[in-house]
């Protein structure tokens, strides 16, 4: 069984609200309490970019995938929706009668999601900003909101103790997933969509058949709300953060806790997998963004803006492209003229 170790820790200038890798493979993005949105190197820890929002204590900022966008607010009715390459305000998402909780973009871009204290989801068109669907059924504030990955469903969470699962098309609701004792925190849907995972202030995640409604597990060990999950690639296992300032990887079909990452000295507020689930990213309160990685990772490279993962096998390389998705197991290194540049790496990887 894999294992993973801190193989990064990189310092962020305030609280670290959110985190996730975006479509380049050898960057991540992460939100701020300072109202701003931060591209950082993976590999290296080295920061790209600062792209700068109204000065203001936010409660989130997201970036689309093909970071163009980044959505974000604070005290407010309204979500801004600014570019990300001149740092001016596209539009600001109007429709909700209180306070904007959460905000997520579907995976191609076109539609943006909010959760608010009027206890609605609005659905809106990220090129016009205007709103598509008022989703109502929840009792309390929503907390979280996300799509699937097709784009076809949002899930809900919400104070009520409630996820929902809602038609993006219709505005439908599908289904509400009962269980939670507390506030539901987050919600994530699995790659094929069939599952939901949600974490809550009761300190349990649950995993959801998103069609039936019914739980199919609790994932129980941490010892403070639960307050991120995601899926991996294959959906076979989940990864938790949670206020005890721990991340717990889990198998997702048994229930059980295969490792926890201890490190971060204040609260985990959100955690992700890359996209084959060799990494994991974690930030928190302590203003501290951590790479974790499979610990059988020799080290990884860009090269040419296609990113290797080296893995230690028997002497030899085994080279993961993972831009063209194809394994090559060579002798000797692919690019000689790198060589040095490769070894100077894994030296400093290994201090």
């Amino acid at each position: 069984m894999s294992e993973f170790r801190e193989a990064r820790k990189i310092r962020n200038s305030t609280i670290v609200t959110s985190v996730a890798f975006t479509n380049n493979v050898a960057e991540i993005a992460c939100g701020n309490y300072d109202n701003t949105v931060k591209i950082w190197n993976v590999g290296t820890g080295q920061l790209i970019d600062t792209l700068k929002g109204r000065p203001s204590w936010v409660n989130y900022a997201i970036i689309n995938n093909n970071r163009t966008l980044i959505a974000s607010g604070y005290e407010s009715k309204k979500v801004n929706i600014w570019s990300a390459t001149t740092g001016r305000i596209v539009y600001k998402l109007k429709g909700h009668s209180l306070t904007a909780t959460s905000v997520t973009f579907s995976c191609d871009g076109m539609q943006i999601a909010s959760g608010s204290h009027d206890k609605t989801v609005n659905i809106y068109n990220s090129e016009t900003g205007k709103v598509v669907h008022t989703l109502e059924g929840h009792s309390n504030v929503v907390t979280c909101v996300v799509f699937s990955i097709d784009g076809t469903r949002i899930a809900s969470g919400s104070q009520d103790k409630k996820c929902k699962i809602w038609n993006v098309l219709t505005g439908r609701e599908e289904n509400t997933l009962k269980g939670h004792f507390r506030e539901v925190k987050s919600v994530a849907f699995s790659k094929d969509g069939t599952r939901l995972v949600s974490g809550s202030a009761d300190e349990n995640a649950r995993i959801w058949n998103t069609m039936t409604g019914e739980a199919i597990c609790i994932l129980q060990g941490h010892l403070a709300p639960v307050s991120s999950v995601a899926f991996n690639h294959d959906g076979r296992r989940v990864v938790s953060g949670s206020h005890d300032n721990t991340v717990k990887i889990w198998n997702a079909e048994t229930a059980k806790i295969l490792q926890t990452l201890e490190g971060h000295t204040f609260y985990v507020n959100s955690v992700a997998f890359n996209h084959n689930g060799t990494q994991i990213i974690s930030g928190s309160s302590d203003w501290t963004i951590r790479v974790w990685e499979d610990s059988k990772t020799l080290a990884r490279i860009t090269l040419n803006n296609v990113e290797i993962v080296m893995y230690g096998m028997a002497g030899k390389y085994n080279a993961n492209f993972n831009e063209v998705g194809i394994n090559v197991k060579i002798a000797e290194f692919l690019y000689p003229e790198y060589q040095d540049l490769f070894d100077e790496y894994v030296k400093n990887y290994y201090k």
